[in-house]
């Protein structure tokens, strides 16, 4: 119901963001030296509590979502019209790059076991982890255009996963080295010179 209501009331995401700085600032009874997504050892109990609620309300919310299953295909064609018609304000003489950022889970073991370990189904582990999947195939045939590019970094945090974790421990995003791999496959793409 809230995450239905925050895309209706931009001021709930405000109020999300502040109350808890607010509480802080009275009470000042937070933790501040332990932060679970720098917790280095997993821990269910640890894990992001979003996380937890949405396998709750959902357990297939991810699986559905990358791999195009029931409610969660509407919910693409419905997006990617609303994604259309934003872009179709960009001048044609600006490239756009649209960055499809994938799931922990799409990198494979050891994620795709956390998540079942808070809640989590997966129907089909092969399609979930592959490189090219339902969600990044359906982007491409609906948007890709001369001007606008789709990038998704998943072959290089997959890759950059064998030398050291791209996401946190406790937490569904990625982490410092994630975000540097990403940053490093979006630097071409930044300069003036690199057509598309």
């Amino acid at each position: 119901m809230y995450w239905w209501l925050s895309d209706r009331l931009w001021v709930l995401g405000y109020l999300n963001a502040k109350l808890p700085q607010l509480r802080q600032a009275i009470y000042q009874d937070l933790p501040i030296d332990l932060d679970p997504k720098l917790e280095r050892a997993y821990a269910p109990q640890l894990y992001s509590e979003r996380s937890k609620m949405q396998f709750r309300a959902e357990a297939g919310l991810v699986d559905d979502s990358v791999c195009l299953r029931g409610r969660r295909r509407q919910d693409m064609e419905n997006m990617t019209k609303k994604i259309r018609s934003m872009l179709a304000t960009v001048p044609d003489s600006c490239p756009i790059l649209v960055l499809v950022m994938p799931h922990c889970m799409q990198l494979g073991a050891p994620h795709l076991e956390r998540m079942r370990a808070i809640g989590a189904s997966i129907a089909d582990p092969a399609i979930l982890t592959a490189l090219d999947y339902p969600f990044l195939s359906y982007l491409q045939e609906e948007l890709a255009t001369d001007q606008i590019r789709i990038l998704s970094p998943l072959a290089k945090l997959k890759a950059a996963q064998q030398a050291q974790p791209v996401y946190y421990e406790n937490d569904p995003h990625l982490n410092p080295f994630g975000q540097q791999v990403v940053g490093q496959m979006l630097v071409p793409y930044c300069s003036p010179q690199t057509p598309f």
